[in-house]
């Protein structure tokens, strides 16, 4: 890509003008922080999966209805009306995820993979959730991994008002160039096996990591 170029009256592009390459520099780093520090806290994360674990459970075929008037009527009151009601009964099918909500006793998070981990397996968390479902059942592990972004922001910035005449931020902004997508890979197990979970996962690290290659 050019560092500048001409544009073209009929070609129409958002961007900046040099002035504000600061104030985008901002609101790019804002948007970064608020996905790796509130929509990728671990407990956001482990609360939304118990969520998503009922809703598989509780919803017809577990989706959410396409008819409308079906639809209006899954309202937040009546979500959480069923999962008081799935909390409190030890037989109903969502009743463990339920219990997590209700309760406040959400899985305990047990592993985020270290650099070194990523060094000899880029998939860590993929092994060590396998490993642990194998030892202790699928459904006492659960796992967050999830990216946001694909690359960094690019967009014309324009230097020289007479001429319309533009950059690409990617060419003058070390701060967007330094954005890396936000991202979270986060083990969750059961209240009720954590110790044991860790001691395994102490005791059987390396060879748990290094068995996805």
């Amino acid at each position: 890509m050019d560092d500048s170029k001409e544009t073209d009256e009929n070609d129409i592009q958002l961007g900046v003008e040099t002035g504000g390459l600061n104030s985008a520099e901002a609101l790019m780093l804002a948007r970064y922080f608020i996905f790796s520090q509130v929509y990728f806290h671990p407990l956001r994360k482990i609360y939304d999966i118990h969520l998503r674990d009922f809703l598989k459970h509780w919803l017809p075929s577990g989706v959410y209805p396409t008819d409308l008037d079906k639809h209006l009527a899954t309202t937040d009151s009546t979500l959480l009306e069923e999962i008081r009601k799935a909390a409190k009964d030890a037989s109903h099918p969502a009743h463990m995820p339920a219990a997590c909500i209700f309760y406040r006793q959400h899985y305990k998070r047990l592993y985020q993979p270290a650099q070194r981990d990523f060094a000899v397996n880029p998939d860590a968390g993929r092994a060590v959730v396998d490993a642990l479902g194998k030892e202790f059942g699928t459904e006492m592990v659960r796992r967050a991994n999830q990216t946001k972004g694909s690359g960094n922001p690019d967009f014309p910035v324009s230097y020289d008002k007479g001429r319309i005449k533009s950059a690409w931020a990617s060419n003058l902004s070390q701060v967007l160039n330094a954005i890396t997508p936000a991202s979270i890979d986060c083990v969750f197990v059961h209240r009720g096996i954590e110790k044991k979970a860790q001691k395994f996962l102490d005791d059987n690290h390396n060879t748990i990591i290094e068995q996805g290659l």
